[in-house]
């Protein structure tokens, strides 16, 4: 616990130096839930039984796969949201959880 606690103050006082580098991952947070579900997606898909990557490469190099991973959701999140008001499984969720898809 501490330690997270440290790494949100650490983050709660970099925000006003670093609000320009950290605005660009904000639509990924907007579309979390969708984010999430796809990253697993991918995993699952790069690094489970389909393509069996981990098998063939270490530890760092999965990492490292990450990034342009990433880097592709933070552009697509970006994408989507000059499009839609909200990411599409967060719709999703709005409309199970209401009945009705409301505004975000």
């Amino acid at each position: 616990m501490p330690l997270a606690l440290a790494y949100a103050a650490a983050f709660v006082l970099a925000w006003p130096r670093w609000h320009g580098v950290l605005g660009v991952m904000a639509p990924v947070g907007r579309m979390a839930l969708t984010n999430y579900l796809l990253h697993s997606v991918i995993g699952v898909l790069m690094l489970g039984p389909f393509l069996d990557i981990a098998g063939r490469i270490g530890p760092v190099a999965i990492l490292l796969m990450t990034i342009p991973i990433f880097g592709f959701q933070i552009l697509f999140s970006r994408w989507w949201l000059a499009r839609h008001d909200q990411g599409p499984m967060e719709r999703a969720w709005r409309l199970g959880t209401y009945g009705a898809v409301k505004p975000a």
